[in-house]
């Protein structure tokens, strides 16, 4: 087959995106291949249609637990035998995957960076036959990147143990720096680079500074109609905003990691189908959400790097439509920012303090742990040892990205179950125990033969409903069943986790310095100075500031975002008077240039102030330069 008959028989697409047929097509080939797809991109396409085409498995690392849920399911729902493997999941469960991913019953296999360092995997990688390694938030290998993580840095040590085959790094958002070392630390061999613009024409990009935000968010999404987000940095600011909308007529919920899953996928789906009009989230949201017809999104706080700004307003006008992407500020929120940053961050003994008391609440041993997750009330953590709930945050952030621990506050593990026993044991079980007879013909029956071999994720209501027997005796079953070794059953859990991805440490042999410690500060500043930044833009153009600091070359002014308009604005505004002391200017220095001083001087009836305005805006509007010498020259005289 070939790839374009791949992605009809099994997406039901047409034609591939731009850059998706040249990508598939050097991994076909054999080549590496580095690729920056900005939001919306489709990314995945590019490595799931080879891995249909290529003969054994192809594994792919990303760092994104729920997005690696989302494109499972997907992927099981197009016919396409897919897993994954998570950090938080069980010995026994990673057995199981791995074993038929080894047999050729996966063909793509997600795994958390963590996990490919593990002896397990290693083991069951030396056994199978890998034709593709795909590597997602390909900028976490970078410091440099906005969401470092060191097991990153190990992948490459993945052709120790398994033949050489094509590699593909993607990435939404990486600056030159980024790519640079995403090539080097991957050892990419001679990659093909593919990299999309990071223009969204249809895109108009806004900053308001306000005194009241929610007036003015009020205000805009009744002159935007239509879908929209809104983005808040905190879990109590989504629920304050949704309902200050619900009040003055515009239908909203909230939606945040801390609600429980059942709570979110609802919200979620009335925001996409849409019976609500705006969700209000933190950035937990959309991230895999494909809904097209986003007509707005609003930052309601300052955005914590650029790179996620980016992500989330491109979550507008997916179908080419007009959209837009507004920031809210107060008059003082980019200092404030730079304060509570400063502030918040922790230095090396409160990291040890934190590592140290969550070693102690759950009363683990050194050298233990690894892998083991455990749910967690973090306020109750934080009031039993008397920690601040945003700086002990901030340090379990920290840990994440030094690969000793992970946070999932969006935890949702549904109940699994597999049948631990063969199937005559298993009918002699139920035979011998008629109380179980209803439950397991019901599970056969829903779940079929594959019961036997793979863990698979059920649903006790349904269940209870197919059998009409209450969910609380379903549960009782199963659970006396597992007991019995008959069954693997874990029920389904929806508190917040950390996940110990080491051996618990020692407090005093934690890889952390003081000075890595301070290298790390000074990058997130600097992420944080890009921002407000670009919030604090006073002349220039939006959309080109994003494509800058992502390295694209060449680019132009959008003629969309605030400051284009403005620009506009005053160049139609303009007196005659205005008009006439620009053309003598530019009249003049078309022939020799000239400094400002000597224009005053050859300019009749004309007050200095008067030029000086006028010379400002011509530079601002890329019309005059000032060159090495200080004089005055023209850009390009063939556009006036």
């Amino acid at each position: 087959m070939t790839p374009e008959e791949i992605l009809r028989k099994y997406w039901g697409y047409s034609e591939f995106r731009p850059k998706q047929r040249d990508i598939i097509g050097s991994l076909l080939n054999g080549k590496d291949v580095l690729a920056l797809l900005p939001t919306g991109g489709g990314k995945s396409i590019c490595y799931q249609v080879p891995a249909l085409l290529m003969p054994g498995l192809t594994v792919v690392i990303s760092p994104l637990i729920a997005l690696m849920k989302d494109q499972v399911e997907t992927l099981k729902r197009l016919g396409i035998p897919a897993a994954s493997v998570q950090s938080s999941m069980s010995g026994r469960e990673v057995d199981v995957i791995l074993d038929n991913a080894v047999h050729g019953a996966i063909k793509i296999l997600y795994v958390s960076p963590e996990r490919v360092h593990t002896k397990l995997f290693i083991e069951r990688m030396k056994r199978a036959e890998v034709s593709m390694i795909a590597v997602d938030e390909a900028h976490c290998i970078s410091q440099w990147g906005h969401d470092f993580r060191p097991s990153y840095l190990q992948i490459k040590d993945i052709f120790e143990y398994i033949d050489r085959c094509p590699v593909i790094a993607v990435t939404a958002t990486a600056t030159t720096k980024v790519r640079e070392e995403i090539s080097e630390l991957l050892e990419l061999k001679s990659p093909d680079i593919y990299m999309g613009s990071f223009a969204r024409t249809n895109l108009s990009l806004s900053v308001r500074t306000v005194e009241d935000k929610e007036r003015k968010l009020e205000e805009i999404l009744k002159k935007i109609p239509g879908s929209g987000i809104v983005y808040a940095n905190s879990r109590k600011q989504t629920a304050v905003i949704a309902r200050y909308l619900y009040t003055h007529n515009i239908t909203a919920n909230y939606y945040h990691a801390g609600l429980k899953n059942d709570d979110r996928n609802v919200r979620q789906d009335d925001w996409l189908n849409n019976r609500i009009r705006i969700i209000s989230a933190t950035n937990a949201f959309g991230m895999g959400i494909d809904k097209p017809d986003v007509r707005v999104v609003i930052h309601y706080d300052l955005p914590g790097v650029l790179e996620g700004y980016y992500q989330e307003a491109g979550r507008a006008g997916r179908d080419g439509k007009n959209s837009f992407g507004v920031l809210l500020l107060y008059p003082n929120e980019t200092r404030q920012s730079l304060e509570r940053f400063e502030a918040m961050f922790p230095d090396l003994p409160y990291i040890k303090k934190v590592y140290q008391a969550i070693a102690n609440f759950y009363k683990l041993a050194i050298g233990s742990a690894e892998f083991e997750s455990y749910d967690i009330d973090l306020t109750r953590f934080c009031d039993t040892y008397s920690l601040d709930v945003i700086k002990t945050f901030k340090v379990l952030e920290l840990l994440s990205e030094h690969g000793l621990m992970e946070l999932n506050a969006a935890f949702h593990t549904p109940s699994k179950v597999k049948f631990e026993v063969s199937h005559e044991e298993m009918y002699k079980f139920m035979i011998a125990n008629s109380a179980f007879e209803k439950l397991l013909k019901t599970i056969l029956r829903m779940y079929g033969g594959e019961i036997y071999t793979q863990v698979i994720v059920i649903d006790e209501f349904k269940i209870a409903q197919a059998a009409a027997v209450p969910v609380s005796e379903i549960h009782s079953l199963l659970l006396k069943m597992s007991e019995q070794n008959y069954i693997y059953y874990v029920p389904k859990n929806d508190n917040p986790k950390i996940t110990f991805l080491t051996p618990r440490l020692d407090v005093e042999k934690l890889p952390i310095t003081k000075k890595m410690l301070e290298n790390q500060k000074e990058i997130e500043k600097g992420k944080i100075k890009a921002v407000i930044d670009y919030a604090e833009m006073k002349q220039g153009c939006r959309m080109q500031y994003l494509q800058e600091y992502f390295g694209e070359k060449d680019t132009e002014p959008c003629g969309r975002c605030d400051l284009c308009l403005e620009k506009k604005k005053l160049e139609k505004s303009r007196s005659e008077e205005e008009q006439s002391l620009e053309n003598e200017i530019l009249d003049i220095l078309s022939t020799e240039s000239k400094t400002t001083d000597q224009l005053v001087e050859l300019i009749n009836f004309v007050d200095k102030k008067s030029i000086e305005i006028i010379v400002r805006q011509l530079i601002d509007w890329e019309k005059i330069r000032i060159d090495h010498s200080g004089r005055l020259t023209i850009v390009n005289f063939d556009n006036h």
